[in-house]
């Protein structure tokens, strides 16, 4: 009984001691990696909201911290994970390619929850990984892959829109003009940063107001269409309103207001979509 008692102290010294040891270990090991990311997030006007996402994806974690403090002294598989990401990361440091030492940092912190609550743990945190995931800044050569057609998709149906009110237009490439000025589809008006944006908000609104995972990724879905065609209504809103009443809103205070104004209207359609999938939820259970 002396050695089976001694045997459960040390498991649940081990549930204790583990964790904020494993998070002391990340800091120090990755701390290069984080500051570049931090900087990398003040100077970059797509990742504004990344100082108050980090926060919230930190909580989620804290609210699941029972899941990382059932150690039982089984996380082979984890401590193999986590050893074979050390020495990924200590070869990317070589390389010195920052999208992919954010990569192999976020690997890093999939397998210390692996290592301390199993496979099981990935489930339940999830939504916080994914959160974090979303946080990673693209490369350049990656976001141009990404924006570029999306800014002809944009360009493309604001035009057919702008016909179909009989607004004499012409469009080449992501360029759009009219008999008065001529609008350029540029890389924020692509959709990939409201698309980021929402897609986090849709995280973190889904996991404070939703029940299932599953509802959760739902909702994240969702703010993929919606972050699109805000876009596409913004594009066309600027060029109507030269059009038929010589305003500009494609700078200036105008153009500020025109794009709090398009993203709002992408927050009432998330928040239309959470309650339909909140009342689908309430029905199933």
């Amino acid at each position: 009984m002396t050695v089976h008692g001694n045997l459960v102290t040390m498991k649940k010294s081990a549930c204790l001691i583990l964790p904020p040891l494993v998070g002391v270990l990340f800091v120090v090991g990755f701390f290069p990696i984080i500051r570049e990311l931090f900087t990398m997030w003040a100077e970059s006007e797509d990742y504004y909201f990344a100082f108050f996402a980090l926060p919230v994806a930190i909580y989620m974690v804290w609210q699941k911290r029972t899941v990382l403090q059932e150690w039982q002294g089984r996380g082979v598989l984890g401590l193999i994970l986590l050893l074979a990401v050390t020495l990924l990361h200590g070869v990317t440091l070589t390389l010195n390619v920052p999208t992919i030492s954010f990569l192999v940092m976020l690997m890093w912190v999939v397998a210390a929850f692996v290592f301390l609550g199993g496979l099981r743990a990935l489930p339940e945190l999830i939504v916080p990984l994914v959160l974090a995931l979303l946080l990673l800044p693209f490369s350049d050569s990656l976001y141009a892959t990404v924006t570029m057609p999306l800014q002809l998709k944009v360009s493309q149906l604001s035009e057919q829109i702008a016909q179909l009110i009989h607004v004499p237009i012409y469009r080449e490439g992501n360029i759009l003009q009219i008999p008065t000025k001529v609008f350029q589809v540029v890389d924020a008006c692509s959709g990939l940063r409201s698309l980021v944006a929402l897609n986090c908000l849709s995280l973190m609104f889904g996991y404070f107001t939703l029940r299932r995972n599953r509802s959760i990724m739902l909702l994240f879905l969702t703010s993929i269409p919606v972050a699109f065609v805000v876009n596409i209504v913004r594009v066309v809103t600027m060029v109507l309103a030269f059009h038929f009443f010589q305003i500009d809103l494609t700078e200036g205070s105008g153009h500020v207001f025109t794009g709090a104004l398009v993203f709002t209207v992408a927050l009432a359609l998330l928040y239309l979509f959470q309650r339909i999938i909140e009342l689908w939820e309430i029905k199933r259970a």
